[in-house]
């Protein structure tokens, strides 16, 4: 089964019900938050979570069930030690336009001992992150310490944070939105940027950049769900007043005809349709907001939810695999540089099999990682075959290194070649790279 990342998704499943968003006090944790996911771990149940997956998915779920099972094991483990609620902390962007790191804070049964779960991770993740308390059944974590807030005023507002948080109702998960004035800014930058030059590149760009900013706009907004098998979710924005409502409406059906676009025009371009156009173009072309005074519902269920939940996972699966290619292609080079330190070091003699790498690389652990297929997780998915015994007798184009999947050459994957180049065979395109003319195709690559 091939390994993904399915953080998106899981949070999609997720999004709770039931929902209060002043029961979520984002800026008790920092000033500039701008979202909040938060979990419950006694009300997360992963049997739902699977059927919500079948459900939506079909046999996409079946990528889900590995991360299913593991969620279910850490929320075990996690109720364990009197853990309550996961909260994600999302912050917007600063003065200079950068995204800060989000927070994390988990909070305690009354009785619990955070120390114990502060203990653990201080052990397992050591210098990787930096733990504060916020009263007595709460933490806060960050990854490193100068991103904690200050301690004191801190504290006794994480304490509310926690008790707020057991309020919400009978919701397993809820995300909240809460736009600041800084992200409103680094948006109608953005705005003002696509305005002057982004149609040149990108027509239709500042469509999309107007619905951003009527967003943004928003005072908050709320994602709910039903999980099973008749799964629903629900985007509820409240805008400042009637008229702000209305613009946002207005803003959909144009952004949504723009992302449409884009996504015909990526696929004529490039052949393969990009991920994120193609998820912005499915989603906007199914929902149909209703206003009601100043609040904006968008609502998703039946076939349309599991045409934008399939998109989507498709989307995702997508570009989590390209990320697995580049992962191999990056290992299969640095094991041909690898390759070539050791046969300068052995008077031009090439090594006999990769085991001979280890101290080129970094140890055995090293090693084990780089012959490791990123895609399908085989421990040994990349083979190498000796082109010649010694530099001097070795062709640069000759074909070195093999992605294997199954247990068996991939006939279309990645090819290592003795130059130090990467390439993917592909059925109707010959790979090997041409040798430079002249006396030049014999010498070895810097």
């Amino acid at each position: 089964m091939r390994k993904c990342n399915t953080s998106f998704i899981l949070a999609l499943l997720l999004a709770g019900s039931s929902l209060r968003a002043a029961s979520l006090p984002a800026e008790a944790i920092c000033e500039d938050a701008v979202a909040v996911i938060w979990i419950d771990a006694d009300r997360l149940d992963p049997a739902q979570l699977e059927a919500t997956a079948k459900a939506l998915l079909g046999d996409n779920a079946k990528h889900l069930e590995n991360p299913i099972k593991q969620l279910g094991a850490l929320r075990e483990a996690f109720t364990k030690v009197g853990g309550e609620a996961l909260a994600i902390v999302v912050r917007g962007p600063d003065e200079r336009d950068r995204s800060p790191e989000p927070h994390f804070v988990v909070t305690f049964k009354d009785g619990a001992d955070p120390g114990v779960l502060g203990d653990f991770l201080k052990l397992t993740a050591g210098d990787g992150i930096a733990i504060a308390p916020a009263g007595k059944r709460a933490l806060i974590i960050a990854r490193r310490a100068r991103l904690l807030p200050p301690a004191g005023k801190d504290g006794d507002t994480a304490d509310a944070f926690s008790k707020g948080l057991r309020e919400v109702g009978d919701a397993p998960a809820a995300v909240v939105f809460v736009p600041n004035a800084n992200l409103r800014r680094s948006v109608a930058t953005g705005s003002a940027q696509a305005a002057q030059s982004g149609e040149e590149f990108m027509p239709g760009i500042t469509k999309l950049y107007k619905l951003l900013e009527h967003l943004v706009a928003c005072e908050r907004g709320v994602m709910t769900s039903t999980l099973g098998e008749k799964a629903k979710l629900s985007l509820t924005l409240t805008a400042k007043d009637a008229d702000g409502a209305k613009t946002l409406v207005a803003s959909v059906k144009p952004a949504a005809e723009t992302a449409a676009k884009l996504d015909e025009l990526v696929r004529d371009a490039a052949g393969p349709a990009d991920p994120g156009v193609m998820m912005l173009s499915t989603l906007l072309g199914v929902i149909e907001p209703k206003q009601d005074g100043r609040e904006v519902t968008i609502e998703l269920e039946g076939k349309n939810l599991e045409h934008v939940a399939s998109t989507m996972a498709k989307g995702i699966f997508a570009a989590q695999a390209k990320a697995q290619e580049s992962v191999l292609a990056s290992n299969m080079h640095q094991l041909g540089v690898a390759i070539h330190a050791y046969a300068n070091d052995h008077k031009g003699k090439l090594p006999d099999s990769l085991d001979d790498l280890k101290t080129y690389v970094g140890g055995a652990d090293a090693l084990a990682r780089l012959v490791t297929n990123p895609i399908t997780g085989e421990k040994e998915g990349i083979k190498y075959v000796k082109p010649a015994d010694t530099l001097n007798k070795l062709d640069f184009s000759a074909k070195m290194l093999f992605e294997v999947r199954d247990g068996k050459v991939n006939k279309e994957g990645y090819v290592g070649y003795a130059d130090g180049s990467v390439r993917r065979t592909t059925p109707n395109q010959p790979v090997a790279p041409k040798p430079p003319p002249g006396d030049d195709a014999k010498k070895q690559p810097r």
